[in-house]
């Protein structure tokens, strides 16, 4: 749903009991209400300001005068009015006069819309069908669930029916999340505080239910193949914006061109993505879709997921590099570090207390042909680092180039040389202590494996009778 960041979604705050006892909801596709009223009303007024006379003044007359409840709660959700839609159709008049020809096939595209209810109502016996308004709005193509049931504005979508219907599917999951949540905690969302992961919870269960299970994977959903193209990279942004409930990127526009650059509100994409892993995970389906119409606990439908992106073999090559065949065995002694690592990075200060963790990512990777090793941090402070690995054949030794951000560049970049024994790696460095005393900094890379490292750097006296850590990683390779 559109705006969802502001929804209120009214529609359940009491279910409406009819005389019987019974919600005032359709049980059955066949007996849900389809509204097209509004395009009849527009269309009408199209008719009759073609032939002359004041646009607004006649869409005001023949189109919001005469509008559906739907209308009406369009009108009160967008602030729309007639003077927004006659500017909206002298901009692109040939668009909204097609709006003629839909509604005259009009019975074509409720057999495709009923034919998804039915669908829906196979995978999910319990779901309810509120009436779904079909109107016209300002040129804008906006899916909504209401007060009074799911909103659709056509006029950007019209010539492709199925897109319609799949926007009005998605609303109608929304309407089953919150009859399987209750009206006050589906509501409640939008209120709390820190609810990003929620919301996109919410948005990518209601669209794994349209494009997976409704329309069976059939029907084209641009935003997944979008984030697809950079799932790795974006599943990492996306933590790190989640820390800050940075919403922007995911629930919003991100970028104007959807071509070349990232789609608008990936979270729907990466909210299936998650809901997809869940279901796919889960033996007992059924069950499994009721567990996604009704998240109550984000965070830990997110653990049982199990989602955490996976690149094949070839992508891993192509992203990490591989060691060329003609190098020294010795390049593999970072092999188990290639690839991307979760770590928590702990320095510690000259009075010998130690700061509190700050998450870092450290990745690795194969650079120069297979003959070297690259590396790079990001820590969530904006600290970044990176190094350039070398095994030079001739000392038996490793040589590393380390930069940084901290302070200004230096002329000539400190270098370490070492090597790998079982599953350590030792790097040295000159460096004097601060009052003076000649001694080395040590780097250890240590308790490698597949699953991760450690890492520790300590100054220690030439005889190496003292040694002082000033600064440890943790790492957790990352499942690719």
């Amino acid at each position: 749903m559109k705006n969802a960041l502001t929804l209120v979604l009214l529609v359940l705050v009491l279910f409406p009991i009819a005389a019987n006892g019974q919600p005032q909801f359709a049980m059955t596709p066949e007996t849900a209400k389809v509204v097209s009223s509004d395009i009849a009303n527009f269309v009408e007024a199209m008719d009759k300001f073609s032939a002359g006379g004041d646009k607004v003044q006649t869409i005001q007359e023949l189109y919001f005068d005469r509008g559906s409840p739907g209308l009406q709660e369009f009108v009160k959700r967008f602030g729309l009015n007639a003077s927004e839609l006659a500017k909206a159709y002298e901009k692109n008049p040939e668009q909204f006069a097609g709006l003629k020809g839909f509604l005259e096939r009009f019975e074509e595209f409720e057999m495709i819309f009923r034919d998804d209810l039915r669908s829906y109502k196979k995978i999910y016996p319990k779901a309810m069908f509120a009436p779904t308004y079909f109107l016209v709005g300002a040129d804008k193509g906006i899916g909504q669930a209401s007060a009074v049931g799911q909103l659709v504005s056509v006029e950007t979508a019209y010539h492709d029916p199925e897109r319609i219907s799949t926007l009005a599917v998605h609303e109608v999951t929304h309407f089953q999340q919150a009859v399987a949540t209750g009206p006050e905690k589906y509501t409640a969302l939008y209120s709390q505080k820190d609810n990003m992961l929620g919301i996109i919870l919410r948005e990518g269960g209601a669209d794994f239910v349209t494009y997976k299970l409704v329309a069976e994977g059939k029907r084209p959903y641009s935003r997944l193949q979008h984030l697809e193209r950079s799932e790795v990279e974006l599943w990492d942004k996306f933590q790190r914006d989640l820390k800050d409930q940075n919403k922007k990127f995911w629930l919003e526009v991100s970028f104007d061109d959807a071509n070349s650059g990232y789609a608008y509100m990936l979270g729907y994409a990466l909210g299936y993505k998650i809901v997809r892993s869940y279901y796919d995970r889960a033996e007992d389906k059924a069950r499994a879709l009721a567990d996604i119409l009704a998240i109550a606990d984000p965070e830990e439908f997110l653990k049982k997921s199990g989602y955490s992106p996976r690149l094949t073999k070839l992508e891993k090559e192509f992203r990490f590099g591989t060691p060329a065949a003609d190098a020294p065995p010795q390049v593999r002694d970072y092999d188990e570090l290639i690839g991307m690592s979760d770590c928590k990075s702990v320095s510690r200060g000259a009075d010998g207390t130690w700061a509190e963790p700050v998450d870092m990512l450290w990745t690795f990777r194969y650079e120069l042909g297979g003959t070297a090793v690259r590396d790079e941090t990001r820590r969530a402070d904006g600290f970044y680092a990176g190094s350039i690995r070398q095994f030079n054949p001739d000392d038996d030794a490793w040589y590393v180039h380390y930069y940084s951000t901290l302070g200004k560049p230096p002329a000539r970049l400190p270098a370490w040389k070492g090597g790998r024994k079982g599953n350590e790696i030792t790097l040295l460095t000159e460096q004097k202590a601060p009052n003076g005393t000649d001694g080395f900094y040590r780097i250890r890379f240590y308790d490698i494996s597949e699953k991760g490292f450690n890492w520790l750097g300590s100054w220690t006296s030439r005889d190496g009778s003292f040694v002082f850590d000033t600064w440890k990683i943790e790492c957790v390779k990352r499942e690719m």
